[in-house]
């Protein structure tokens, strides 16, 4: 029975990090954002990106997605912060795929720190994943049906990291977002299309 559960996580971790060329995946009416890349790992760079804690794409799978937070201030290295991430408008959703970072990027202490993802989607054991550049990469799938309306994601917990208390802010940036019916059928959208993030506050 583990084993199993071993190989469907193993499974799940591969649908949603898939970074599959079928052209669909980046199919979106001339109306919705883009550009757009089956290359996930090269993010748009932007310069002057005012920040917003929710960013309304209007796309073929969702309406909004949002960063949120209880209590989005502290002081010392070693505290949990929750970053609860929440879309509206879903359509026929079976996946997502969030790159991140923060600013100073040694904020946190990702090894101890985790996605939970919101039912029905799942998520790997090891569920934040680092990128060779130093990012941060996590996400959800739904192996039960698909996921439609207004919904949580799941929750960010991240533990501060060392020298916290030398800052007087820590900035979580979402740099790219993914989602979909599939790996191969899904709408991307870049640091330019989301211009999202939220400010933790160093008390």
């Amino acid at each position: 029975m583990r084993n199993k559960l071993i190989r469907l996580l193993s499974m799940i971790s591969i649908f949603i990090f898939s970074c599959g060329n079928d052209p669909v995946r980046n199919e979106l009416p001339p109306n919705l954002p883009g550009p757009m890349s089956s290359n996930v790992e090269t993010i748009a760079e932007s310069e002057d990106i005012e920040l917003v804690p929710e960013k309304e794409l209007n796309g073929r799978y969702i309406r909004s997605v949002s960063l949120s937070g209880g209590q989005l201030s502290t002081g010392t290295e070693g505290q949990l912060i929750e970053i609860f991430v929440n879309a509206t408008g879903l359509a026929n959703v079976k996946q997502f795929e969030m790159i991140l970072h923060a600013d100073p990027d040694d904020s946190f202490e990702l090894a101890e720190s985790t996605f939970v993802p919101a039912q029905p989607f799942i998520s790997p054991p090891n569920s934040i994943e680092i990128t060779e550049n130093g990012r941060w990469r996590t996400g959800g799938a739904s192996i039960s049906g698909d996921v439609n309306g207004d919904a949580s994601l799941g929750t960010l917990k991240l533990i501060t990291g060392r020298g916290f208390d030398k800052i007087d802010r820590s900035i979580l940036y979402l740099d790219f977002f993914s989602i979909g019916p599939s790996s191969s059928d899904r709408d991307d959208y870049y640091e330019k299309d989301l211009s999202v993030g939220i400010t933790i506050s160093v008390e």
